[in-house]
């Protein structure tokens, strides 16, 4: 068990750093990384509840600065396969504002050897969003198409964004066919709802398909 203030958490376990130890502190450091990236003003700072380290992908719970718990899975390379609220938390000031909502989630997206595209299904509840974040170089085409029944759209985010998108779905349609991407980094592909099921609190499945050419 780790309660560690995202300050301290380097500096604390390099004391005792081995092969293990070294990919669960890679796995812990690639989460927080992540939080700050996605938690918005509160996720810049907080505390590492616990860490349950395995060779198949790290276990870590933190808690950021406005009392969000969020789960992460994260590999010893520093990459995040997953992130999700656990429970949602407001300080009273606003501070949640424009960070990710309760039953929001993050997932990396991996090609597989020799394939260019890939296919994800999943569902989103209400004001919640599930974000998939995919790497690639400046010049190459990034192709989306979601398929749906409800108000469900997506976004396309380029590295670094606080929000400002490249595709904007409830504009442009479910289809993002060639865009040329401006610069190298992970894209952000957030599937997000609108409307009657935003309001409602609905939960809409959808097919989510990606390429990089």
């Amino acid at each position: 068990m780790k309660t560690k203030a995202f300050a301290f958490l380097v500096a604390g376990l390099a004391l005792f750093a081995g092969p293990a130890l070294a990919d669960e502190q890679a796995a812990i450091d690639g989460c927080i990384a992540q939080l700050k990236k996605v938690g918005g003003p509160d996720g810049q700072s907080g505390q590492v509840v616990s860490s349950d380290f395995s060779e198949a992908g790290t276990l870590v719970m933190l808690r950021d600065a406005g009392g969000t718990v969020w789960k992460c899975i994260g590999y010893n390379d520093g990459t995040v396969g997953d992130m999700s609220v656990v429970e949602g938390m407001d300080d009273g000031g606003g501070a949640m504002a424009g960070a990710a909502d309760e039953g929001s989630k993050t997932t990396r997206v991996e090609f597989e050897a020799g394939n260019d595209n890939a296919s994800k299904r999943g569902k989103v509840t209400g004001d919640g969003y599930h974000d998939y974040l995919l790497g690639a170089r400046a010049g190459q085409e990034m192709s989306v198409s979601l398929i749906t029944e409800g108000t469900c759209y997506f976004n396309i985010l380029p590295p670094g964004s606080n929000g400002e998108a490249i595709f904007i779905g409830s504009r442009d349609g479910n289809d993002a066919i060639g865009l040329k991407l401006p610069k190298d980094g992970d894209y952000t592909i957030r599937v997000y709802l609108m409307g009657n099921d935003k309001d409602s609190g609905q939960t809409v499945h959808y097919q989510l398909s990606m390429t990089i050419m």
